[in-house]
């Protein structure tokens, strides 16, 4: 009997980096026969059917809508009254009745506000939460997420297995929370770039093409200190244009025009399949101050652009050096080594055809997915 699984995915037509991973991973099952069924609050739109394979999609503002209205229709017939007992008007029983159907539920996002439903299946439910980011720094990093992640210790112990993208993510949850440790493991996502073909390297004479792929975000992403970094690198005379790709960036945009830099350092907004674009750089810049294991930073080395990024655990668990440059976490620090790789950019062009070289297994990660899902 083939088993049926569950992914509780919110915000379904989100287009950020966790939302794409679990796209790529869920339609490869699907086409491979798996049962995939997606628990979603919002109506997904063609793209995004189209984008995770067609799956069923249990849309559960609409479908609990309905359900509680039959509930209570049944219940005025009944009994005649209109005096409803919990259990009718109970979201959390609907929606625990539907998962018991499955055989395992996957919590897509660690912000999941469902975790605790899950957590309390009996035990014949295999129960998977997926964390796509810095767990240990994001958990205490505002007030919001220390609200998400307040009970998080409870909920996870009734978890079957605690999956971490990256193993230094891993390691970072288990010496911080070593009760949990025997429950996690490590995953990385499926990645569609395609590898480039082409032997054409550009000429030394010409000005370098960096990009960041990035939603705006002063958390974790540090956007505005990148847009400083690159305002400060043409004041310095630099030749470069650096264009940022993602929304949100209107006050940055404005800061650029007032000093003259916008034919330099431009803002191209939300752009679909911007990943498509790396061929056309040089340099995938990424000076973010906490992540979790970035898919644009495999896209990009997959697509044959060098990385340069902040040495966090997740970037470092990504960029050999023989592929990329790995700076210390400060603006100073960053503005000094990228003026260096600017006055010698002869050793991005040699950086670009050792990355040529770089390959990625979709094969082992599709099949280590299987596993935690119970599917192996």
């Amino acid at each position: 009997m083939c088993k049926r699984v569950l992914y509780e995915i919110p915000c379904i037509n989100s287009v950020g980096g966790a939302h794409i991973a679990s796209a790529n991973l869920i339609s490869q099952l699907i086409e491979r026969g798996y049962h995939i069924d997606i628990l979603t609050d919002s109506v997904p739109t063609a793209d995004t059917r189209i984008r995770f394979g067609n799956p069923e999609f249990l849309v559960y503002d609409v479908s609990y809508s309905y359900l509680k209205r039959a509930l209570m229709w049944f219940w005025r017939k009944v009994f005649n009254t209109n005096l409803y007992p919990a259990f009718v008007l109970d979201f959390h029983r609907v929606l625990r009745r539907i998962m018991l159907k499955y055989d395992t539920i996957c919590v897509m996002s660690e912000r999941s506000k469902f975790r605790k439903v899950v957590a309390s299946l009996p035990t014949h439910v295999r129960k998977v939460q997926l964390i796509h980011t810095d767990y240990v720094n994001w958990f205490r990093s505002s007030a919001e997420s220390k609200m998400i992640t307040k009970d998080d210790i409870c909920v996870y112990a009734k978890m079957n297995l605690i999956a971490l993208v990256g193993r230094f993510n891993q390691r970072a949850f288990n010496v911080t929370f070593p009760i949990l440790a025997d429950k996690t493991d490590f995953f990385y996502n499926v990645i569609t770039a395609k590898k480039t073909n082409s032997d054409i390297y550009l000429n030394k004479e010409k000005s370098l093409r960096i990009v960041t792929i990035s939603r705006h975000d002063n958390i974790q992403k540090a956007s505005t200190r990148s847009v400083r970094i690159a305002a400060r690198l043409f004041k310095l005379g630099y030749s470069f244009t650096w264009d940022f790709i993602g929304e949100g960036y209107e006050e940055e945009s404005e800061y650029i025009k007032k000093i003259g830099a916008d034919d330099n350092v431009r803002f191209l907004g939300n752009v679909n399949g911007a990943s498509s674009l790396l061929p056309n750089y040089d340099l995938l810049a990424l000076f973010s101050t906490s992540e979790g294991l970035p898919m644009v930073v495999f896209e990009s080395l997959i697509s044959g652009v060098p990385v340069v990024a902040t040495s966090l655990p997740g970037l470092m668990e990504q960029i050999n050096p023989l592929f990329g440059w790995l700076f210390p976490n400060d603006e100073e620090s960053i503005v000094c080594e990228m003026s260096h790789l600017l006055e010698h950019k002869e050793s991005i062009w040699e950086c670009r055809k050792r990355v040529m070289n770089y390959r990625y297994d979709n094969e082992s990660v599709i099949q280590h997915h299987l596993k935690m899902l119970g599917l192996a």
